[in-house]
């Protein structure tokens, strides 16, 4: 629009440019685009994905608009239009299975655009996963499973694990190594492991303990019981004990049934067992003979067994025995008996001989000689006389016993 003035006297001025006037009425182009990020499996994005706008043609030219842009921001479709310019980049960061960021720009005329763009993004590996451990004995078919989770995007079939059967006796087994992957296409090595397994199809064994076939004097205890080198025996059911404390060659131990704790279970048949207990002493008897001789008194021993060992060892007795004397009889259990024989002594088979004084002597002790009572003289003896020709005697015993 041009302005020109004229007076009252009708001069005109020289045209003035007063106001320019423009109409705008076409929306201003709006355009996102993802300035970083890594597009992987499936369309998801694999870490941070930065967006922003994109105000160029394809030919090269900036994007104008008649009236100039006066807005333009990024923002997340749950949020507000903004009244002031915003942020021209944003950055997702955090996973999520869907999201969507909107542009928004506005021109001087107030005529606005509107564009948006939509992605998923998934940066986190999956998580290895185990399960159907225990510690718990079983008798039957355990399964281990080895696979894979991921909260975001999900775990990829054909990559996200397995199973495996255990039918035999195990308490432990290796998990191999494996990779699992998710469906945006991250992946993760699950290491070997150790898993609990505990399945026992082993029948437990039958024992028997204590038995013996050496004599013994004292109690025996004979254990039958049980025997499991996997699981273990059931304490409720693994057998007993049973104390033999009298004279017994052999008893007989019961049936009966053990179990080990993964529930296998073996019927134990009746069973002889050597128990070869003998608590009863010999029975050792002793007598004398020969009493009142002077050779000695005859001693004669006999001895039985009252209990099943048998004698290992006896003293048969002695003749000619002259001194007090004990006389042993054991068994083979090593019980033993004692029977004490006591000698006594006593004189016996006295005689008294008579001797004469002789005429030669040193003091008072003269040179006697034994009168024999058949006659004659025999060697001399010293003997205490009163005097010469004076007799004196003398008793002489033997000794006997009994």
């Amino acid at each position: 629009i041009r302005f020109r003035s004229v007076d009252s006297h009708g001069n005109i001025s020289k045209e003035t440019k007063i106001l320019k006037l423009g109409i705008d009425n076409t929306k201003p182009v709006c355009n996102l685009k993802v300035v970083s990020g890594t597009k992987k499996d499936n369309d998801w994005y694999i870490n941070n994905v930065t967006l922003g706008f994109d105000l160029y043609k394809d030919n090269g030219t900036t994007e104008k608009t008649v009236s100039g842009l006066k807005i333009h921001s990024l923002l997340l479709s749950t949020e507000n239009v903004p009244t002031t310019n915003g942020a021209d980049n944003r950055t997702q960061t955090t996973d999520t299975n869907a999201v969507t960021y909107v542009g928004y720009v506005e021109d001087y005329a107030r005529n606005s655009g509107l564009c948006q763009i939509s992605f998923k993004k998934d940066s986190t590996l999956p998580n290895c996963t185990n399960s159907g451990d225990s510690t718990k004995w079983i008798n039957t078919k355990r399964t281990i499973f080895y696979g894979c989770n991921d909260a975001t995007s999900g775990c990829k079939s054909g990559a996200s694990g397995g199973s495996r059967d255990f039918t035999t006796t195990t308490k432990t087994a290796v998990i191999q190594q494996y990779t699992i992957r998710d469906n945006a296409g991250n992946e993760r090595v699950c290491e070997n492991r150790t898993a609990n397994i505990y399945v026992d199809i082993t029948k437990p064994e039958c024992t028997m303990s204590g038995t013996s076939t050496t004599w013994s004097n004292s109690a025996r205890t004979i254990t039958y019981g049980c025997k499991d080198n996997d699981s273990g025996c059931l304490p409720s059911a693994s057998g007993g004990t049973k104390k033999f404390s009298s004279s017994t060659t052999t008893a007989i131990i019961p049936a009966y049934t053990i179990k080990d704790n993964a529930g296998n279970q073996t019927s134990c048949a009746e069973k002889t067992v050597n128990v070869y207990v003998d608590t009863e002493k010999p029975d050792l008897k002793c007598t004398k003979s020969n009493t009142g001789s002077t050779n000695g008194v005859n001693v004669s021993c006999t001895c039985t067994d009252k209990g099943p060992s048998g004698i290992k060892s006896k003293d048969t007795g002695n003749n000619g025995l002259k001194s007090s004397k004990t006389y042993n009889c054991t068994d083979n259990a090593g019980n033993t008996s004692s029977v004490e024989i006591t000698i006594s002594r006593y004189d016996c088979n006295c005689r008294t001989d008579t001797w004469k004084c002789g005429s030669s002597c040193t003091g008072q002790c003269w040179d006697c000689k034994r009168v024999d009572p058949a006659g004659g003289c025999h060697s001399p003896y010293q003997y205490c006389c009163g005097w010469e020709n004076e007799y004196c005697s003398s008793t002489t015993c033997n000794s006997c016993y009994k």
